[in-house]
Order: C-alpha cells, then sequence, then structure tokens
C-alpha cells in the first residue's frame, strides 16, 4: 500500500465495497487487516473489530490468524479499561487515607 491508511478510512472503505456487487467490488484484504491490527480506543471502534471478526468467521475466517489475534486484543483493551476504572475508583479512597494519616 502506498500511503498509509487509518482505521477510519479503513471501516469506510470496507463497507462502502462490500455493499458492492462481488466482480465490482475490490480486493479488501489489505484495509481488513489495517481494522483487525487496530487496538481500539473506545467501545465503537471495538464492536466495529468485533464486526469485521464475525464477517470473516462467517466466510471461514482468515487463513493469517488475525480474526484471533482482533479478538485477543480486545480482551486486552478490556481488561485495561477495567484496570483504569479501578485505579480511578482507588484514587479517592488513597486521599482520604493520606489526609487522615
Amino acid at each position: 500500500m502506498a500511503r498509509k491508511i487509518g482505521f477510519d478510512k479503513a471501516v469506510e472503505f470496507i463497507r462502502k465495497t462490500r455493499l458492492l456487487l462481488e466482480k465490482e467490488a475490490q480486493d479488501t484484504d489489505e484495509f481488513e487487516k489495517i481494522v483487525l491490527r487496530h487496538t481500539p480506543r473506545h467501545w465503537e471502534e471495538a464492536a466495529v473489530i468485533l464486526e469485521e471478526v464475525a464477517f470473516n468467521l462467517q466466510a471461514g475466517a482468515r487463513c493469517d490468524g488475525l480474526d484471533i489475534v482482533a479478538v485477543n486484543r480486545i480482551g486486552y483493551w478490556l481488561r485495561q479499561q477495567d484496570a483504569d476504572q479501578r485505579i480511578k475508583a482507588a484514587t479517592p479512597i488513597r486521599s482520604a487515607r493520606a489526609k487522615a494519616a
């Protein structure tokens, strides 16, 4: 690919291409790779990635294993979100303990 394409542009291209007849559609493999290798920044991106995984699984899954990599990456991201929430929840408790001491 000659130029760097971002996640949003790759998703847009894939969605538009899938609306075309199969004989008119361009190959989306490089764009799918961009989506599947992306670490989500918020839940909407995670949902888009899971949609791509589901689409690929309906077609028989990818031979390169990127579907599994994408699901694992989303799992990691979700665990990180949970850890961030626990840290935020603990911060007021630590501050209160520090003031009391």
